[in-house]
């Protein structure tokens, strides 16, 4: 059985909470919609506190985030997806602002997803 975590944001507090508030700013510097700037800050934040409970994003390595990647064991596809691409894209900017090595981007692991194949139409309209 797999050992979930605390995913709540709300819980970060000084150097973390303000890494995340930083992160959605350069998302929105970045042209990034209102919705993925939530988003991927509500995902980041649960990346950071998880790094948390592993000595904090300067302790971040391949380890960290690979342990990360084991709690997403379950989640559908396309939610393991999402919540890697906004982890990688907090990763970039965290090494970026020195937070992080530069080596942990590299060590998100990008799922490979088939795109669901489109059902048949059988359907014939009325002439």
């Amino acid at each position: 059985m797999l050992r979930r975590y605390n995913r709540s944001v709300s819980k970060l507090s000084g150097d973390d909470a303000e890494a995340v508030a930083r992160f959605q700013e350069w998302l929105r510097a970045a042209g990034c919609s209102a919705s993925t700037v939530r988003a991927y800050g509500t995902l980041a934040g649960e990346f950071v506190a998880f790094a948390g409970t592993r000595g904090g994003l300067a302790c971040c390595d391949p380890a960290t985030i690979g342990a990360f990647v084991a709690t997403l064991a379950g989640y559908q596809v396309k939610t393991v997806e999402q919540k890697l691409c906004a982890v990688r894209s907090f990763l970039r900017f965290a090494s970026a602002d020195g937070l992080v090595d530069a080596a942990c981007v590299g060590a998100v692991p990008a799922p490979r997803s088939a795109r669901q194949a489109r059902i048949p139409s059988v359907w014939i309209p009325a002439r």
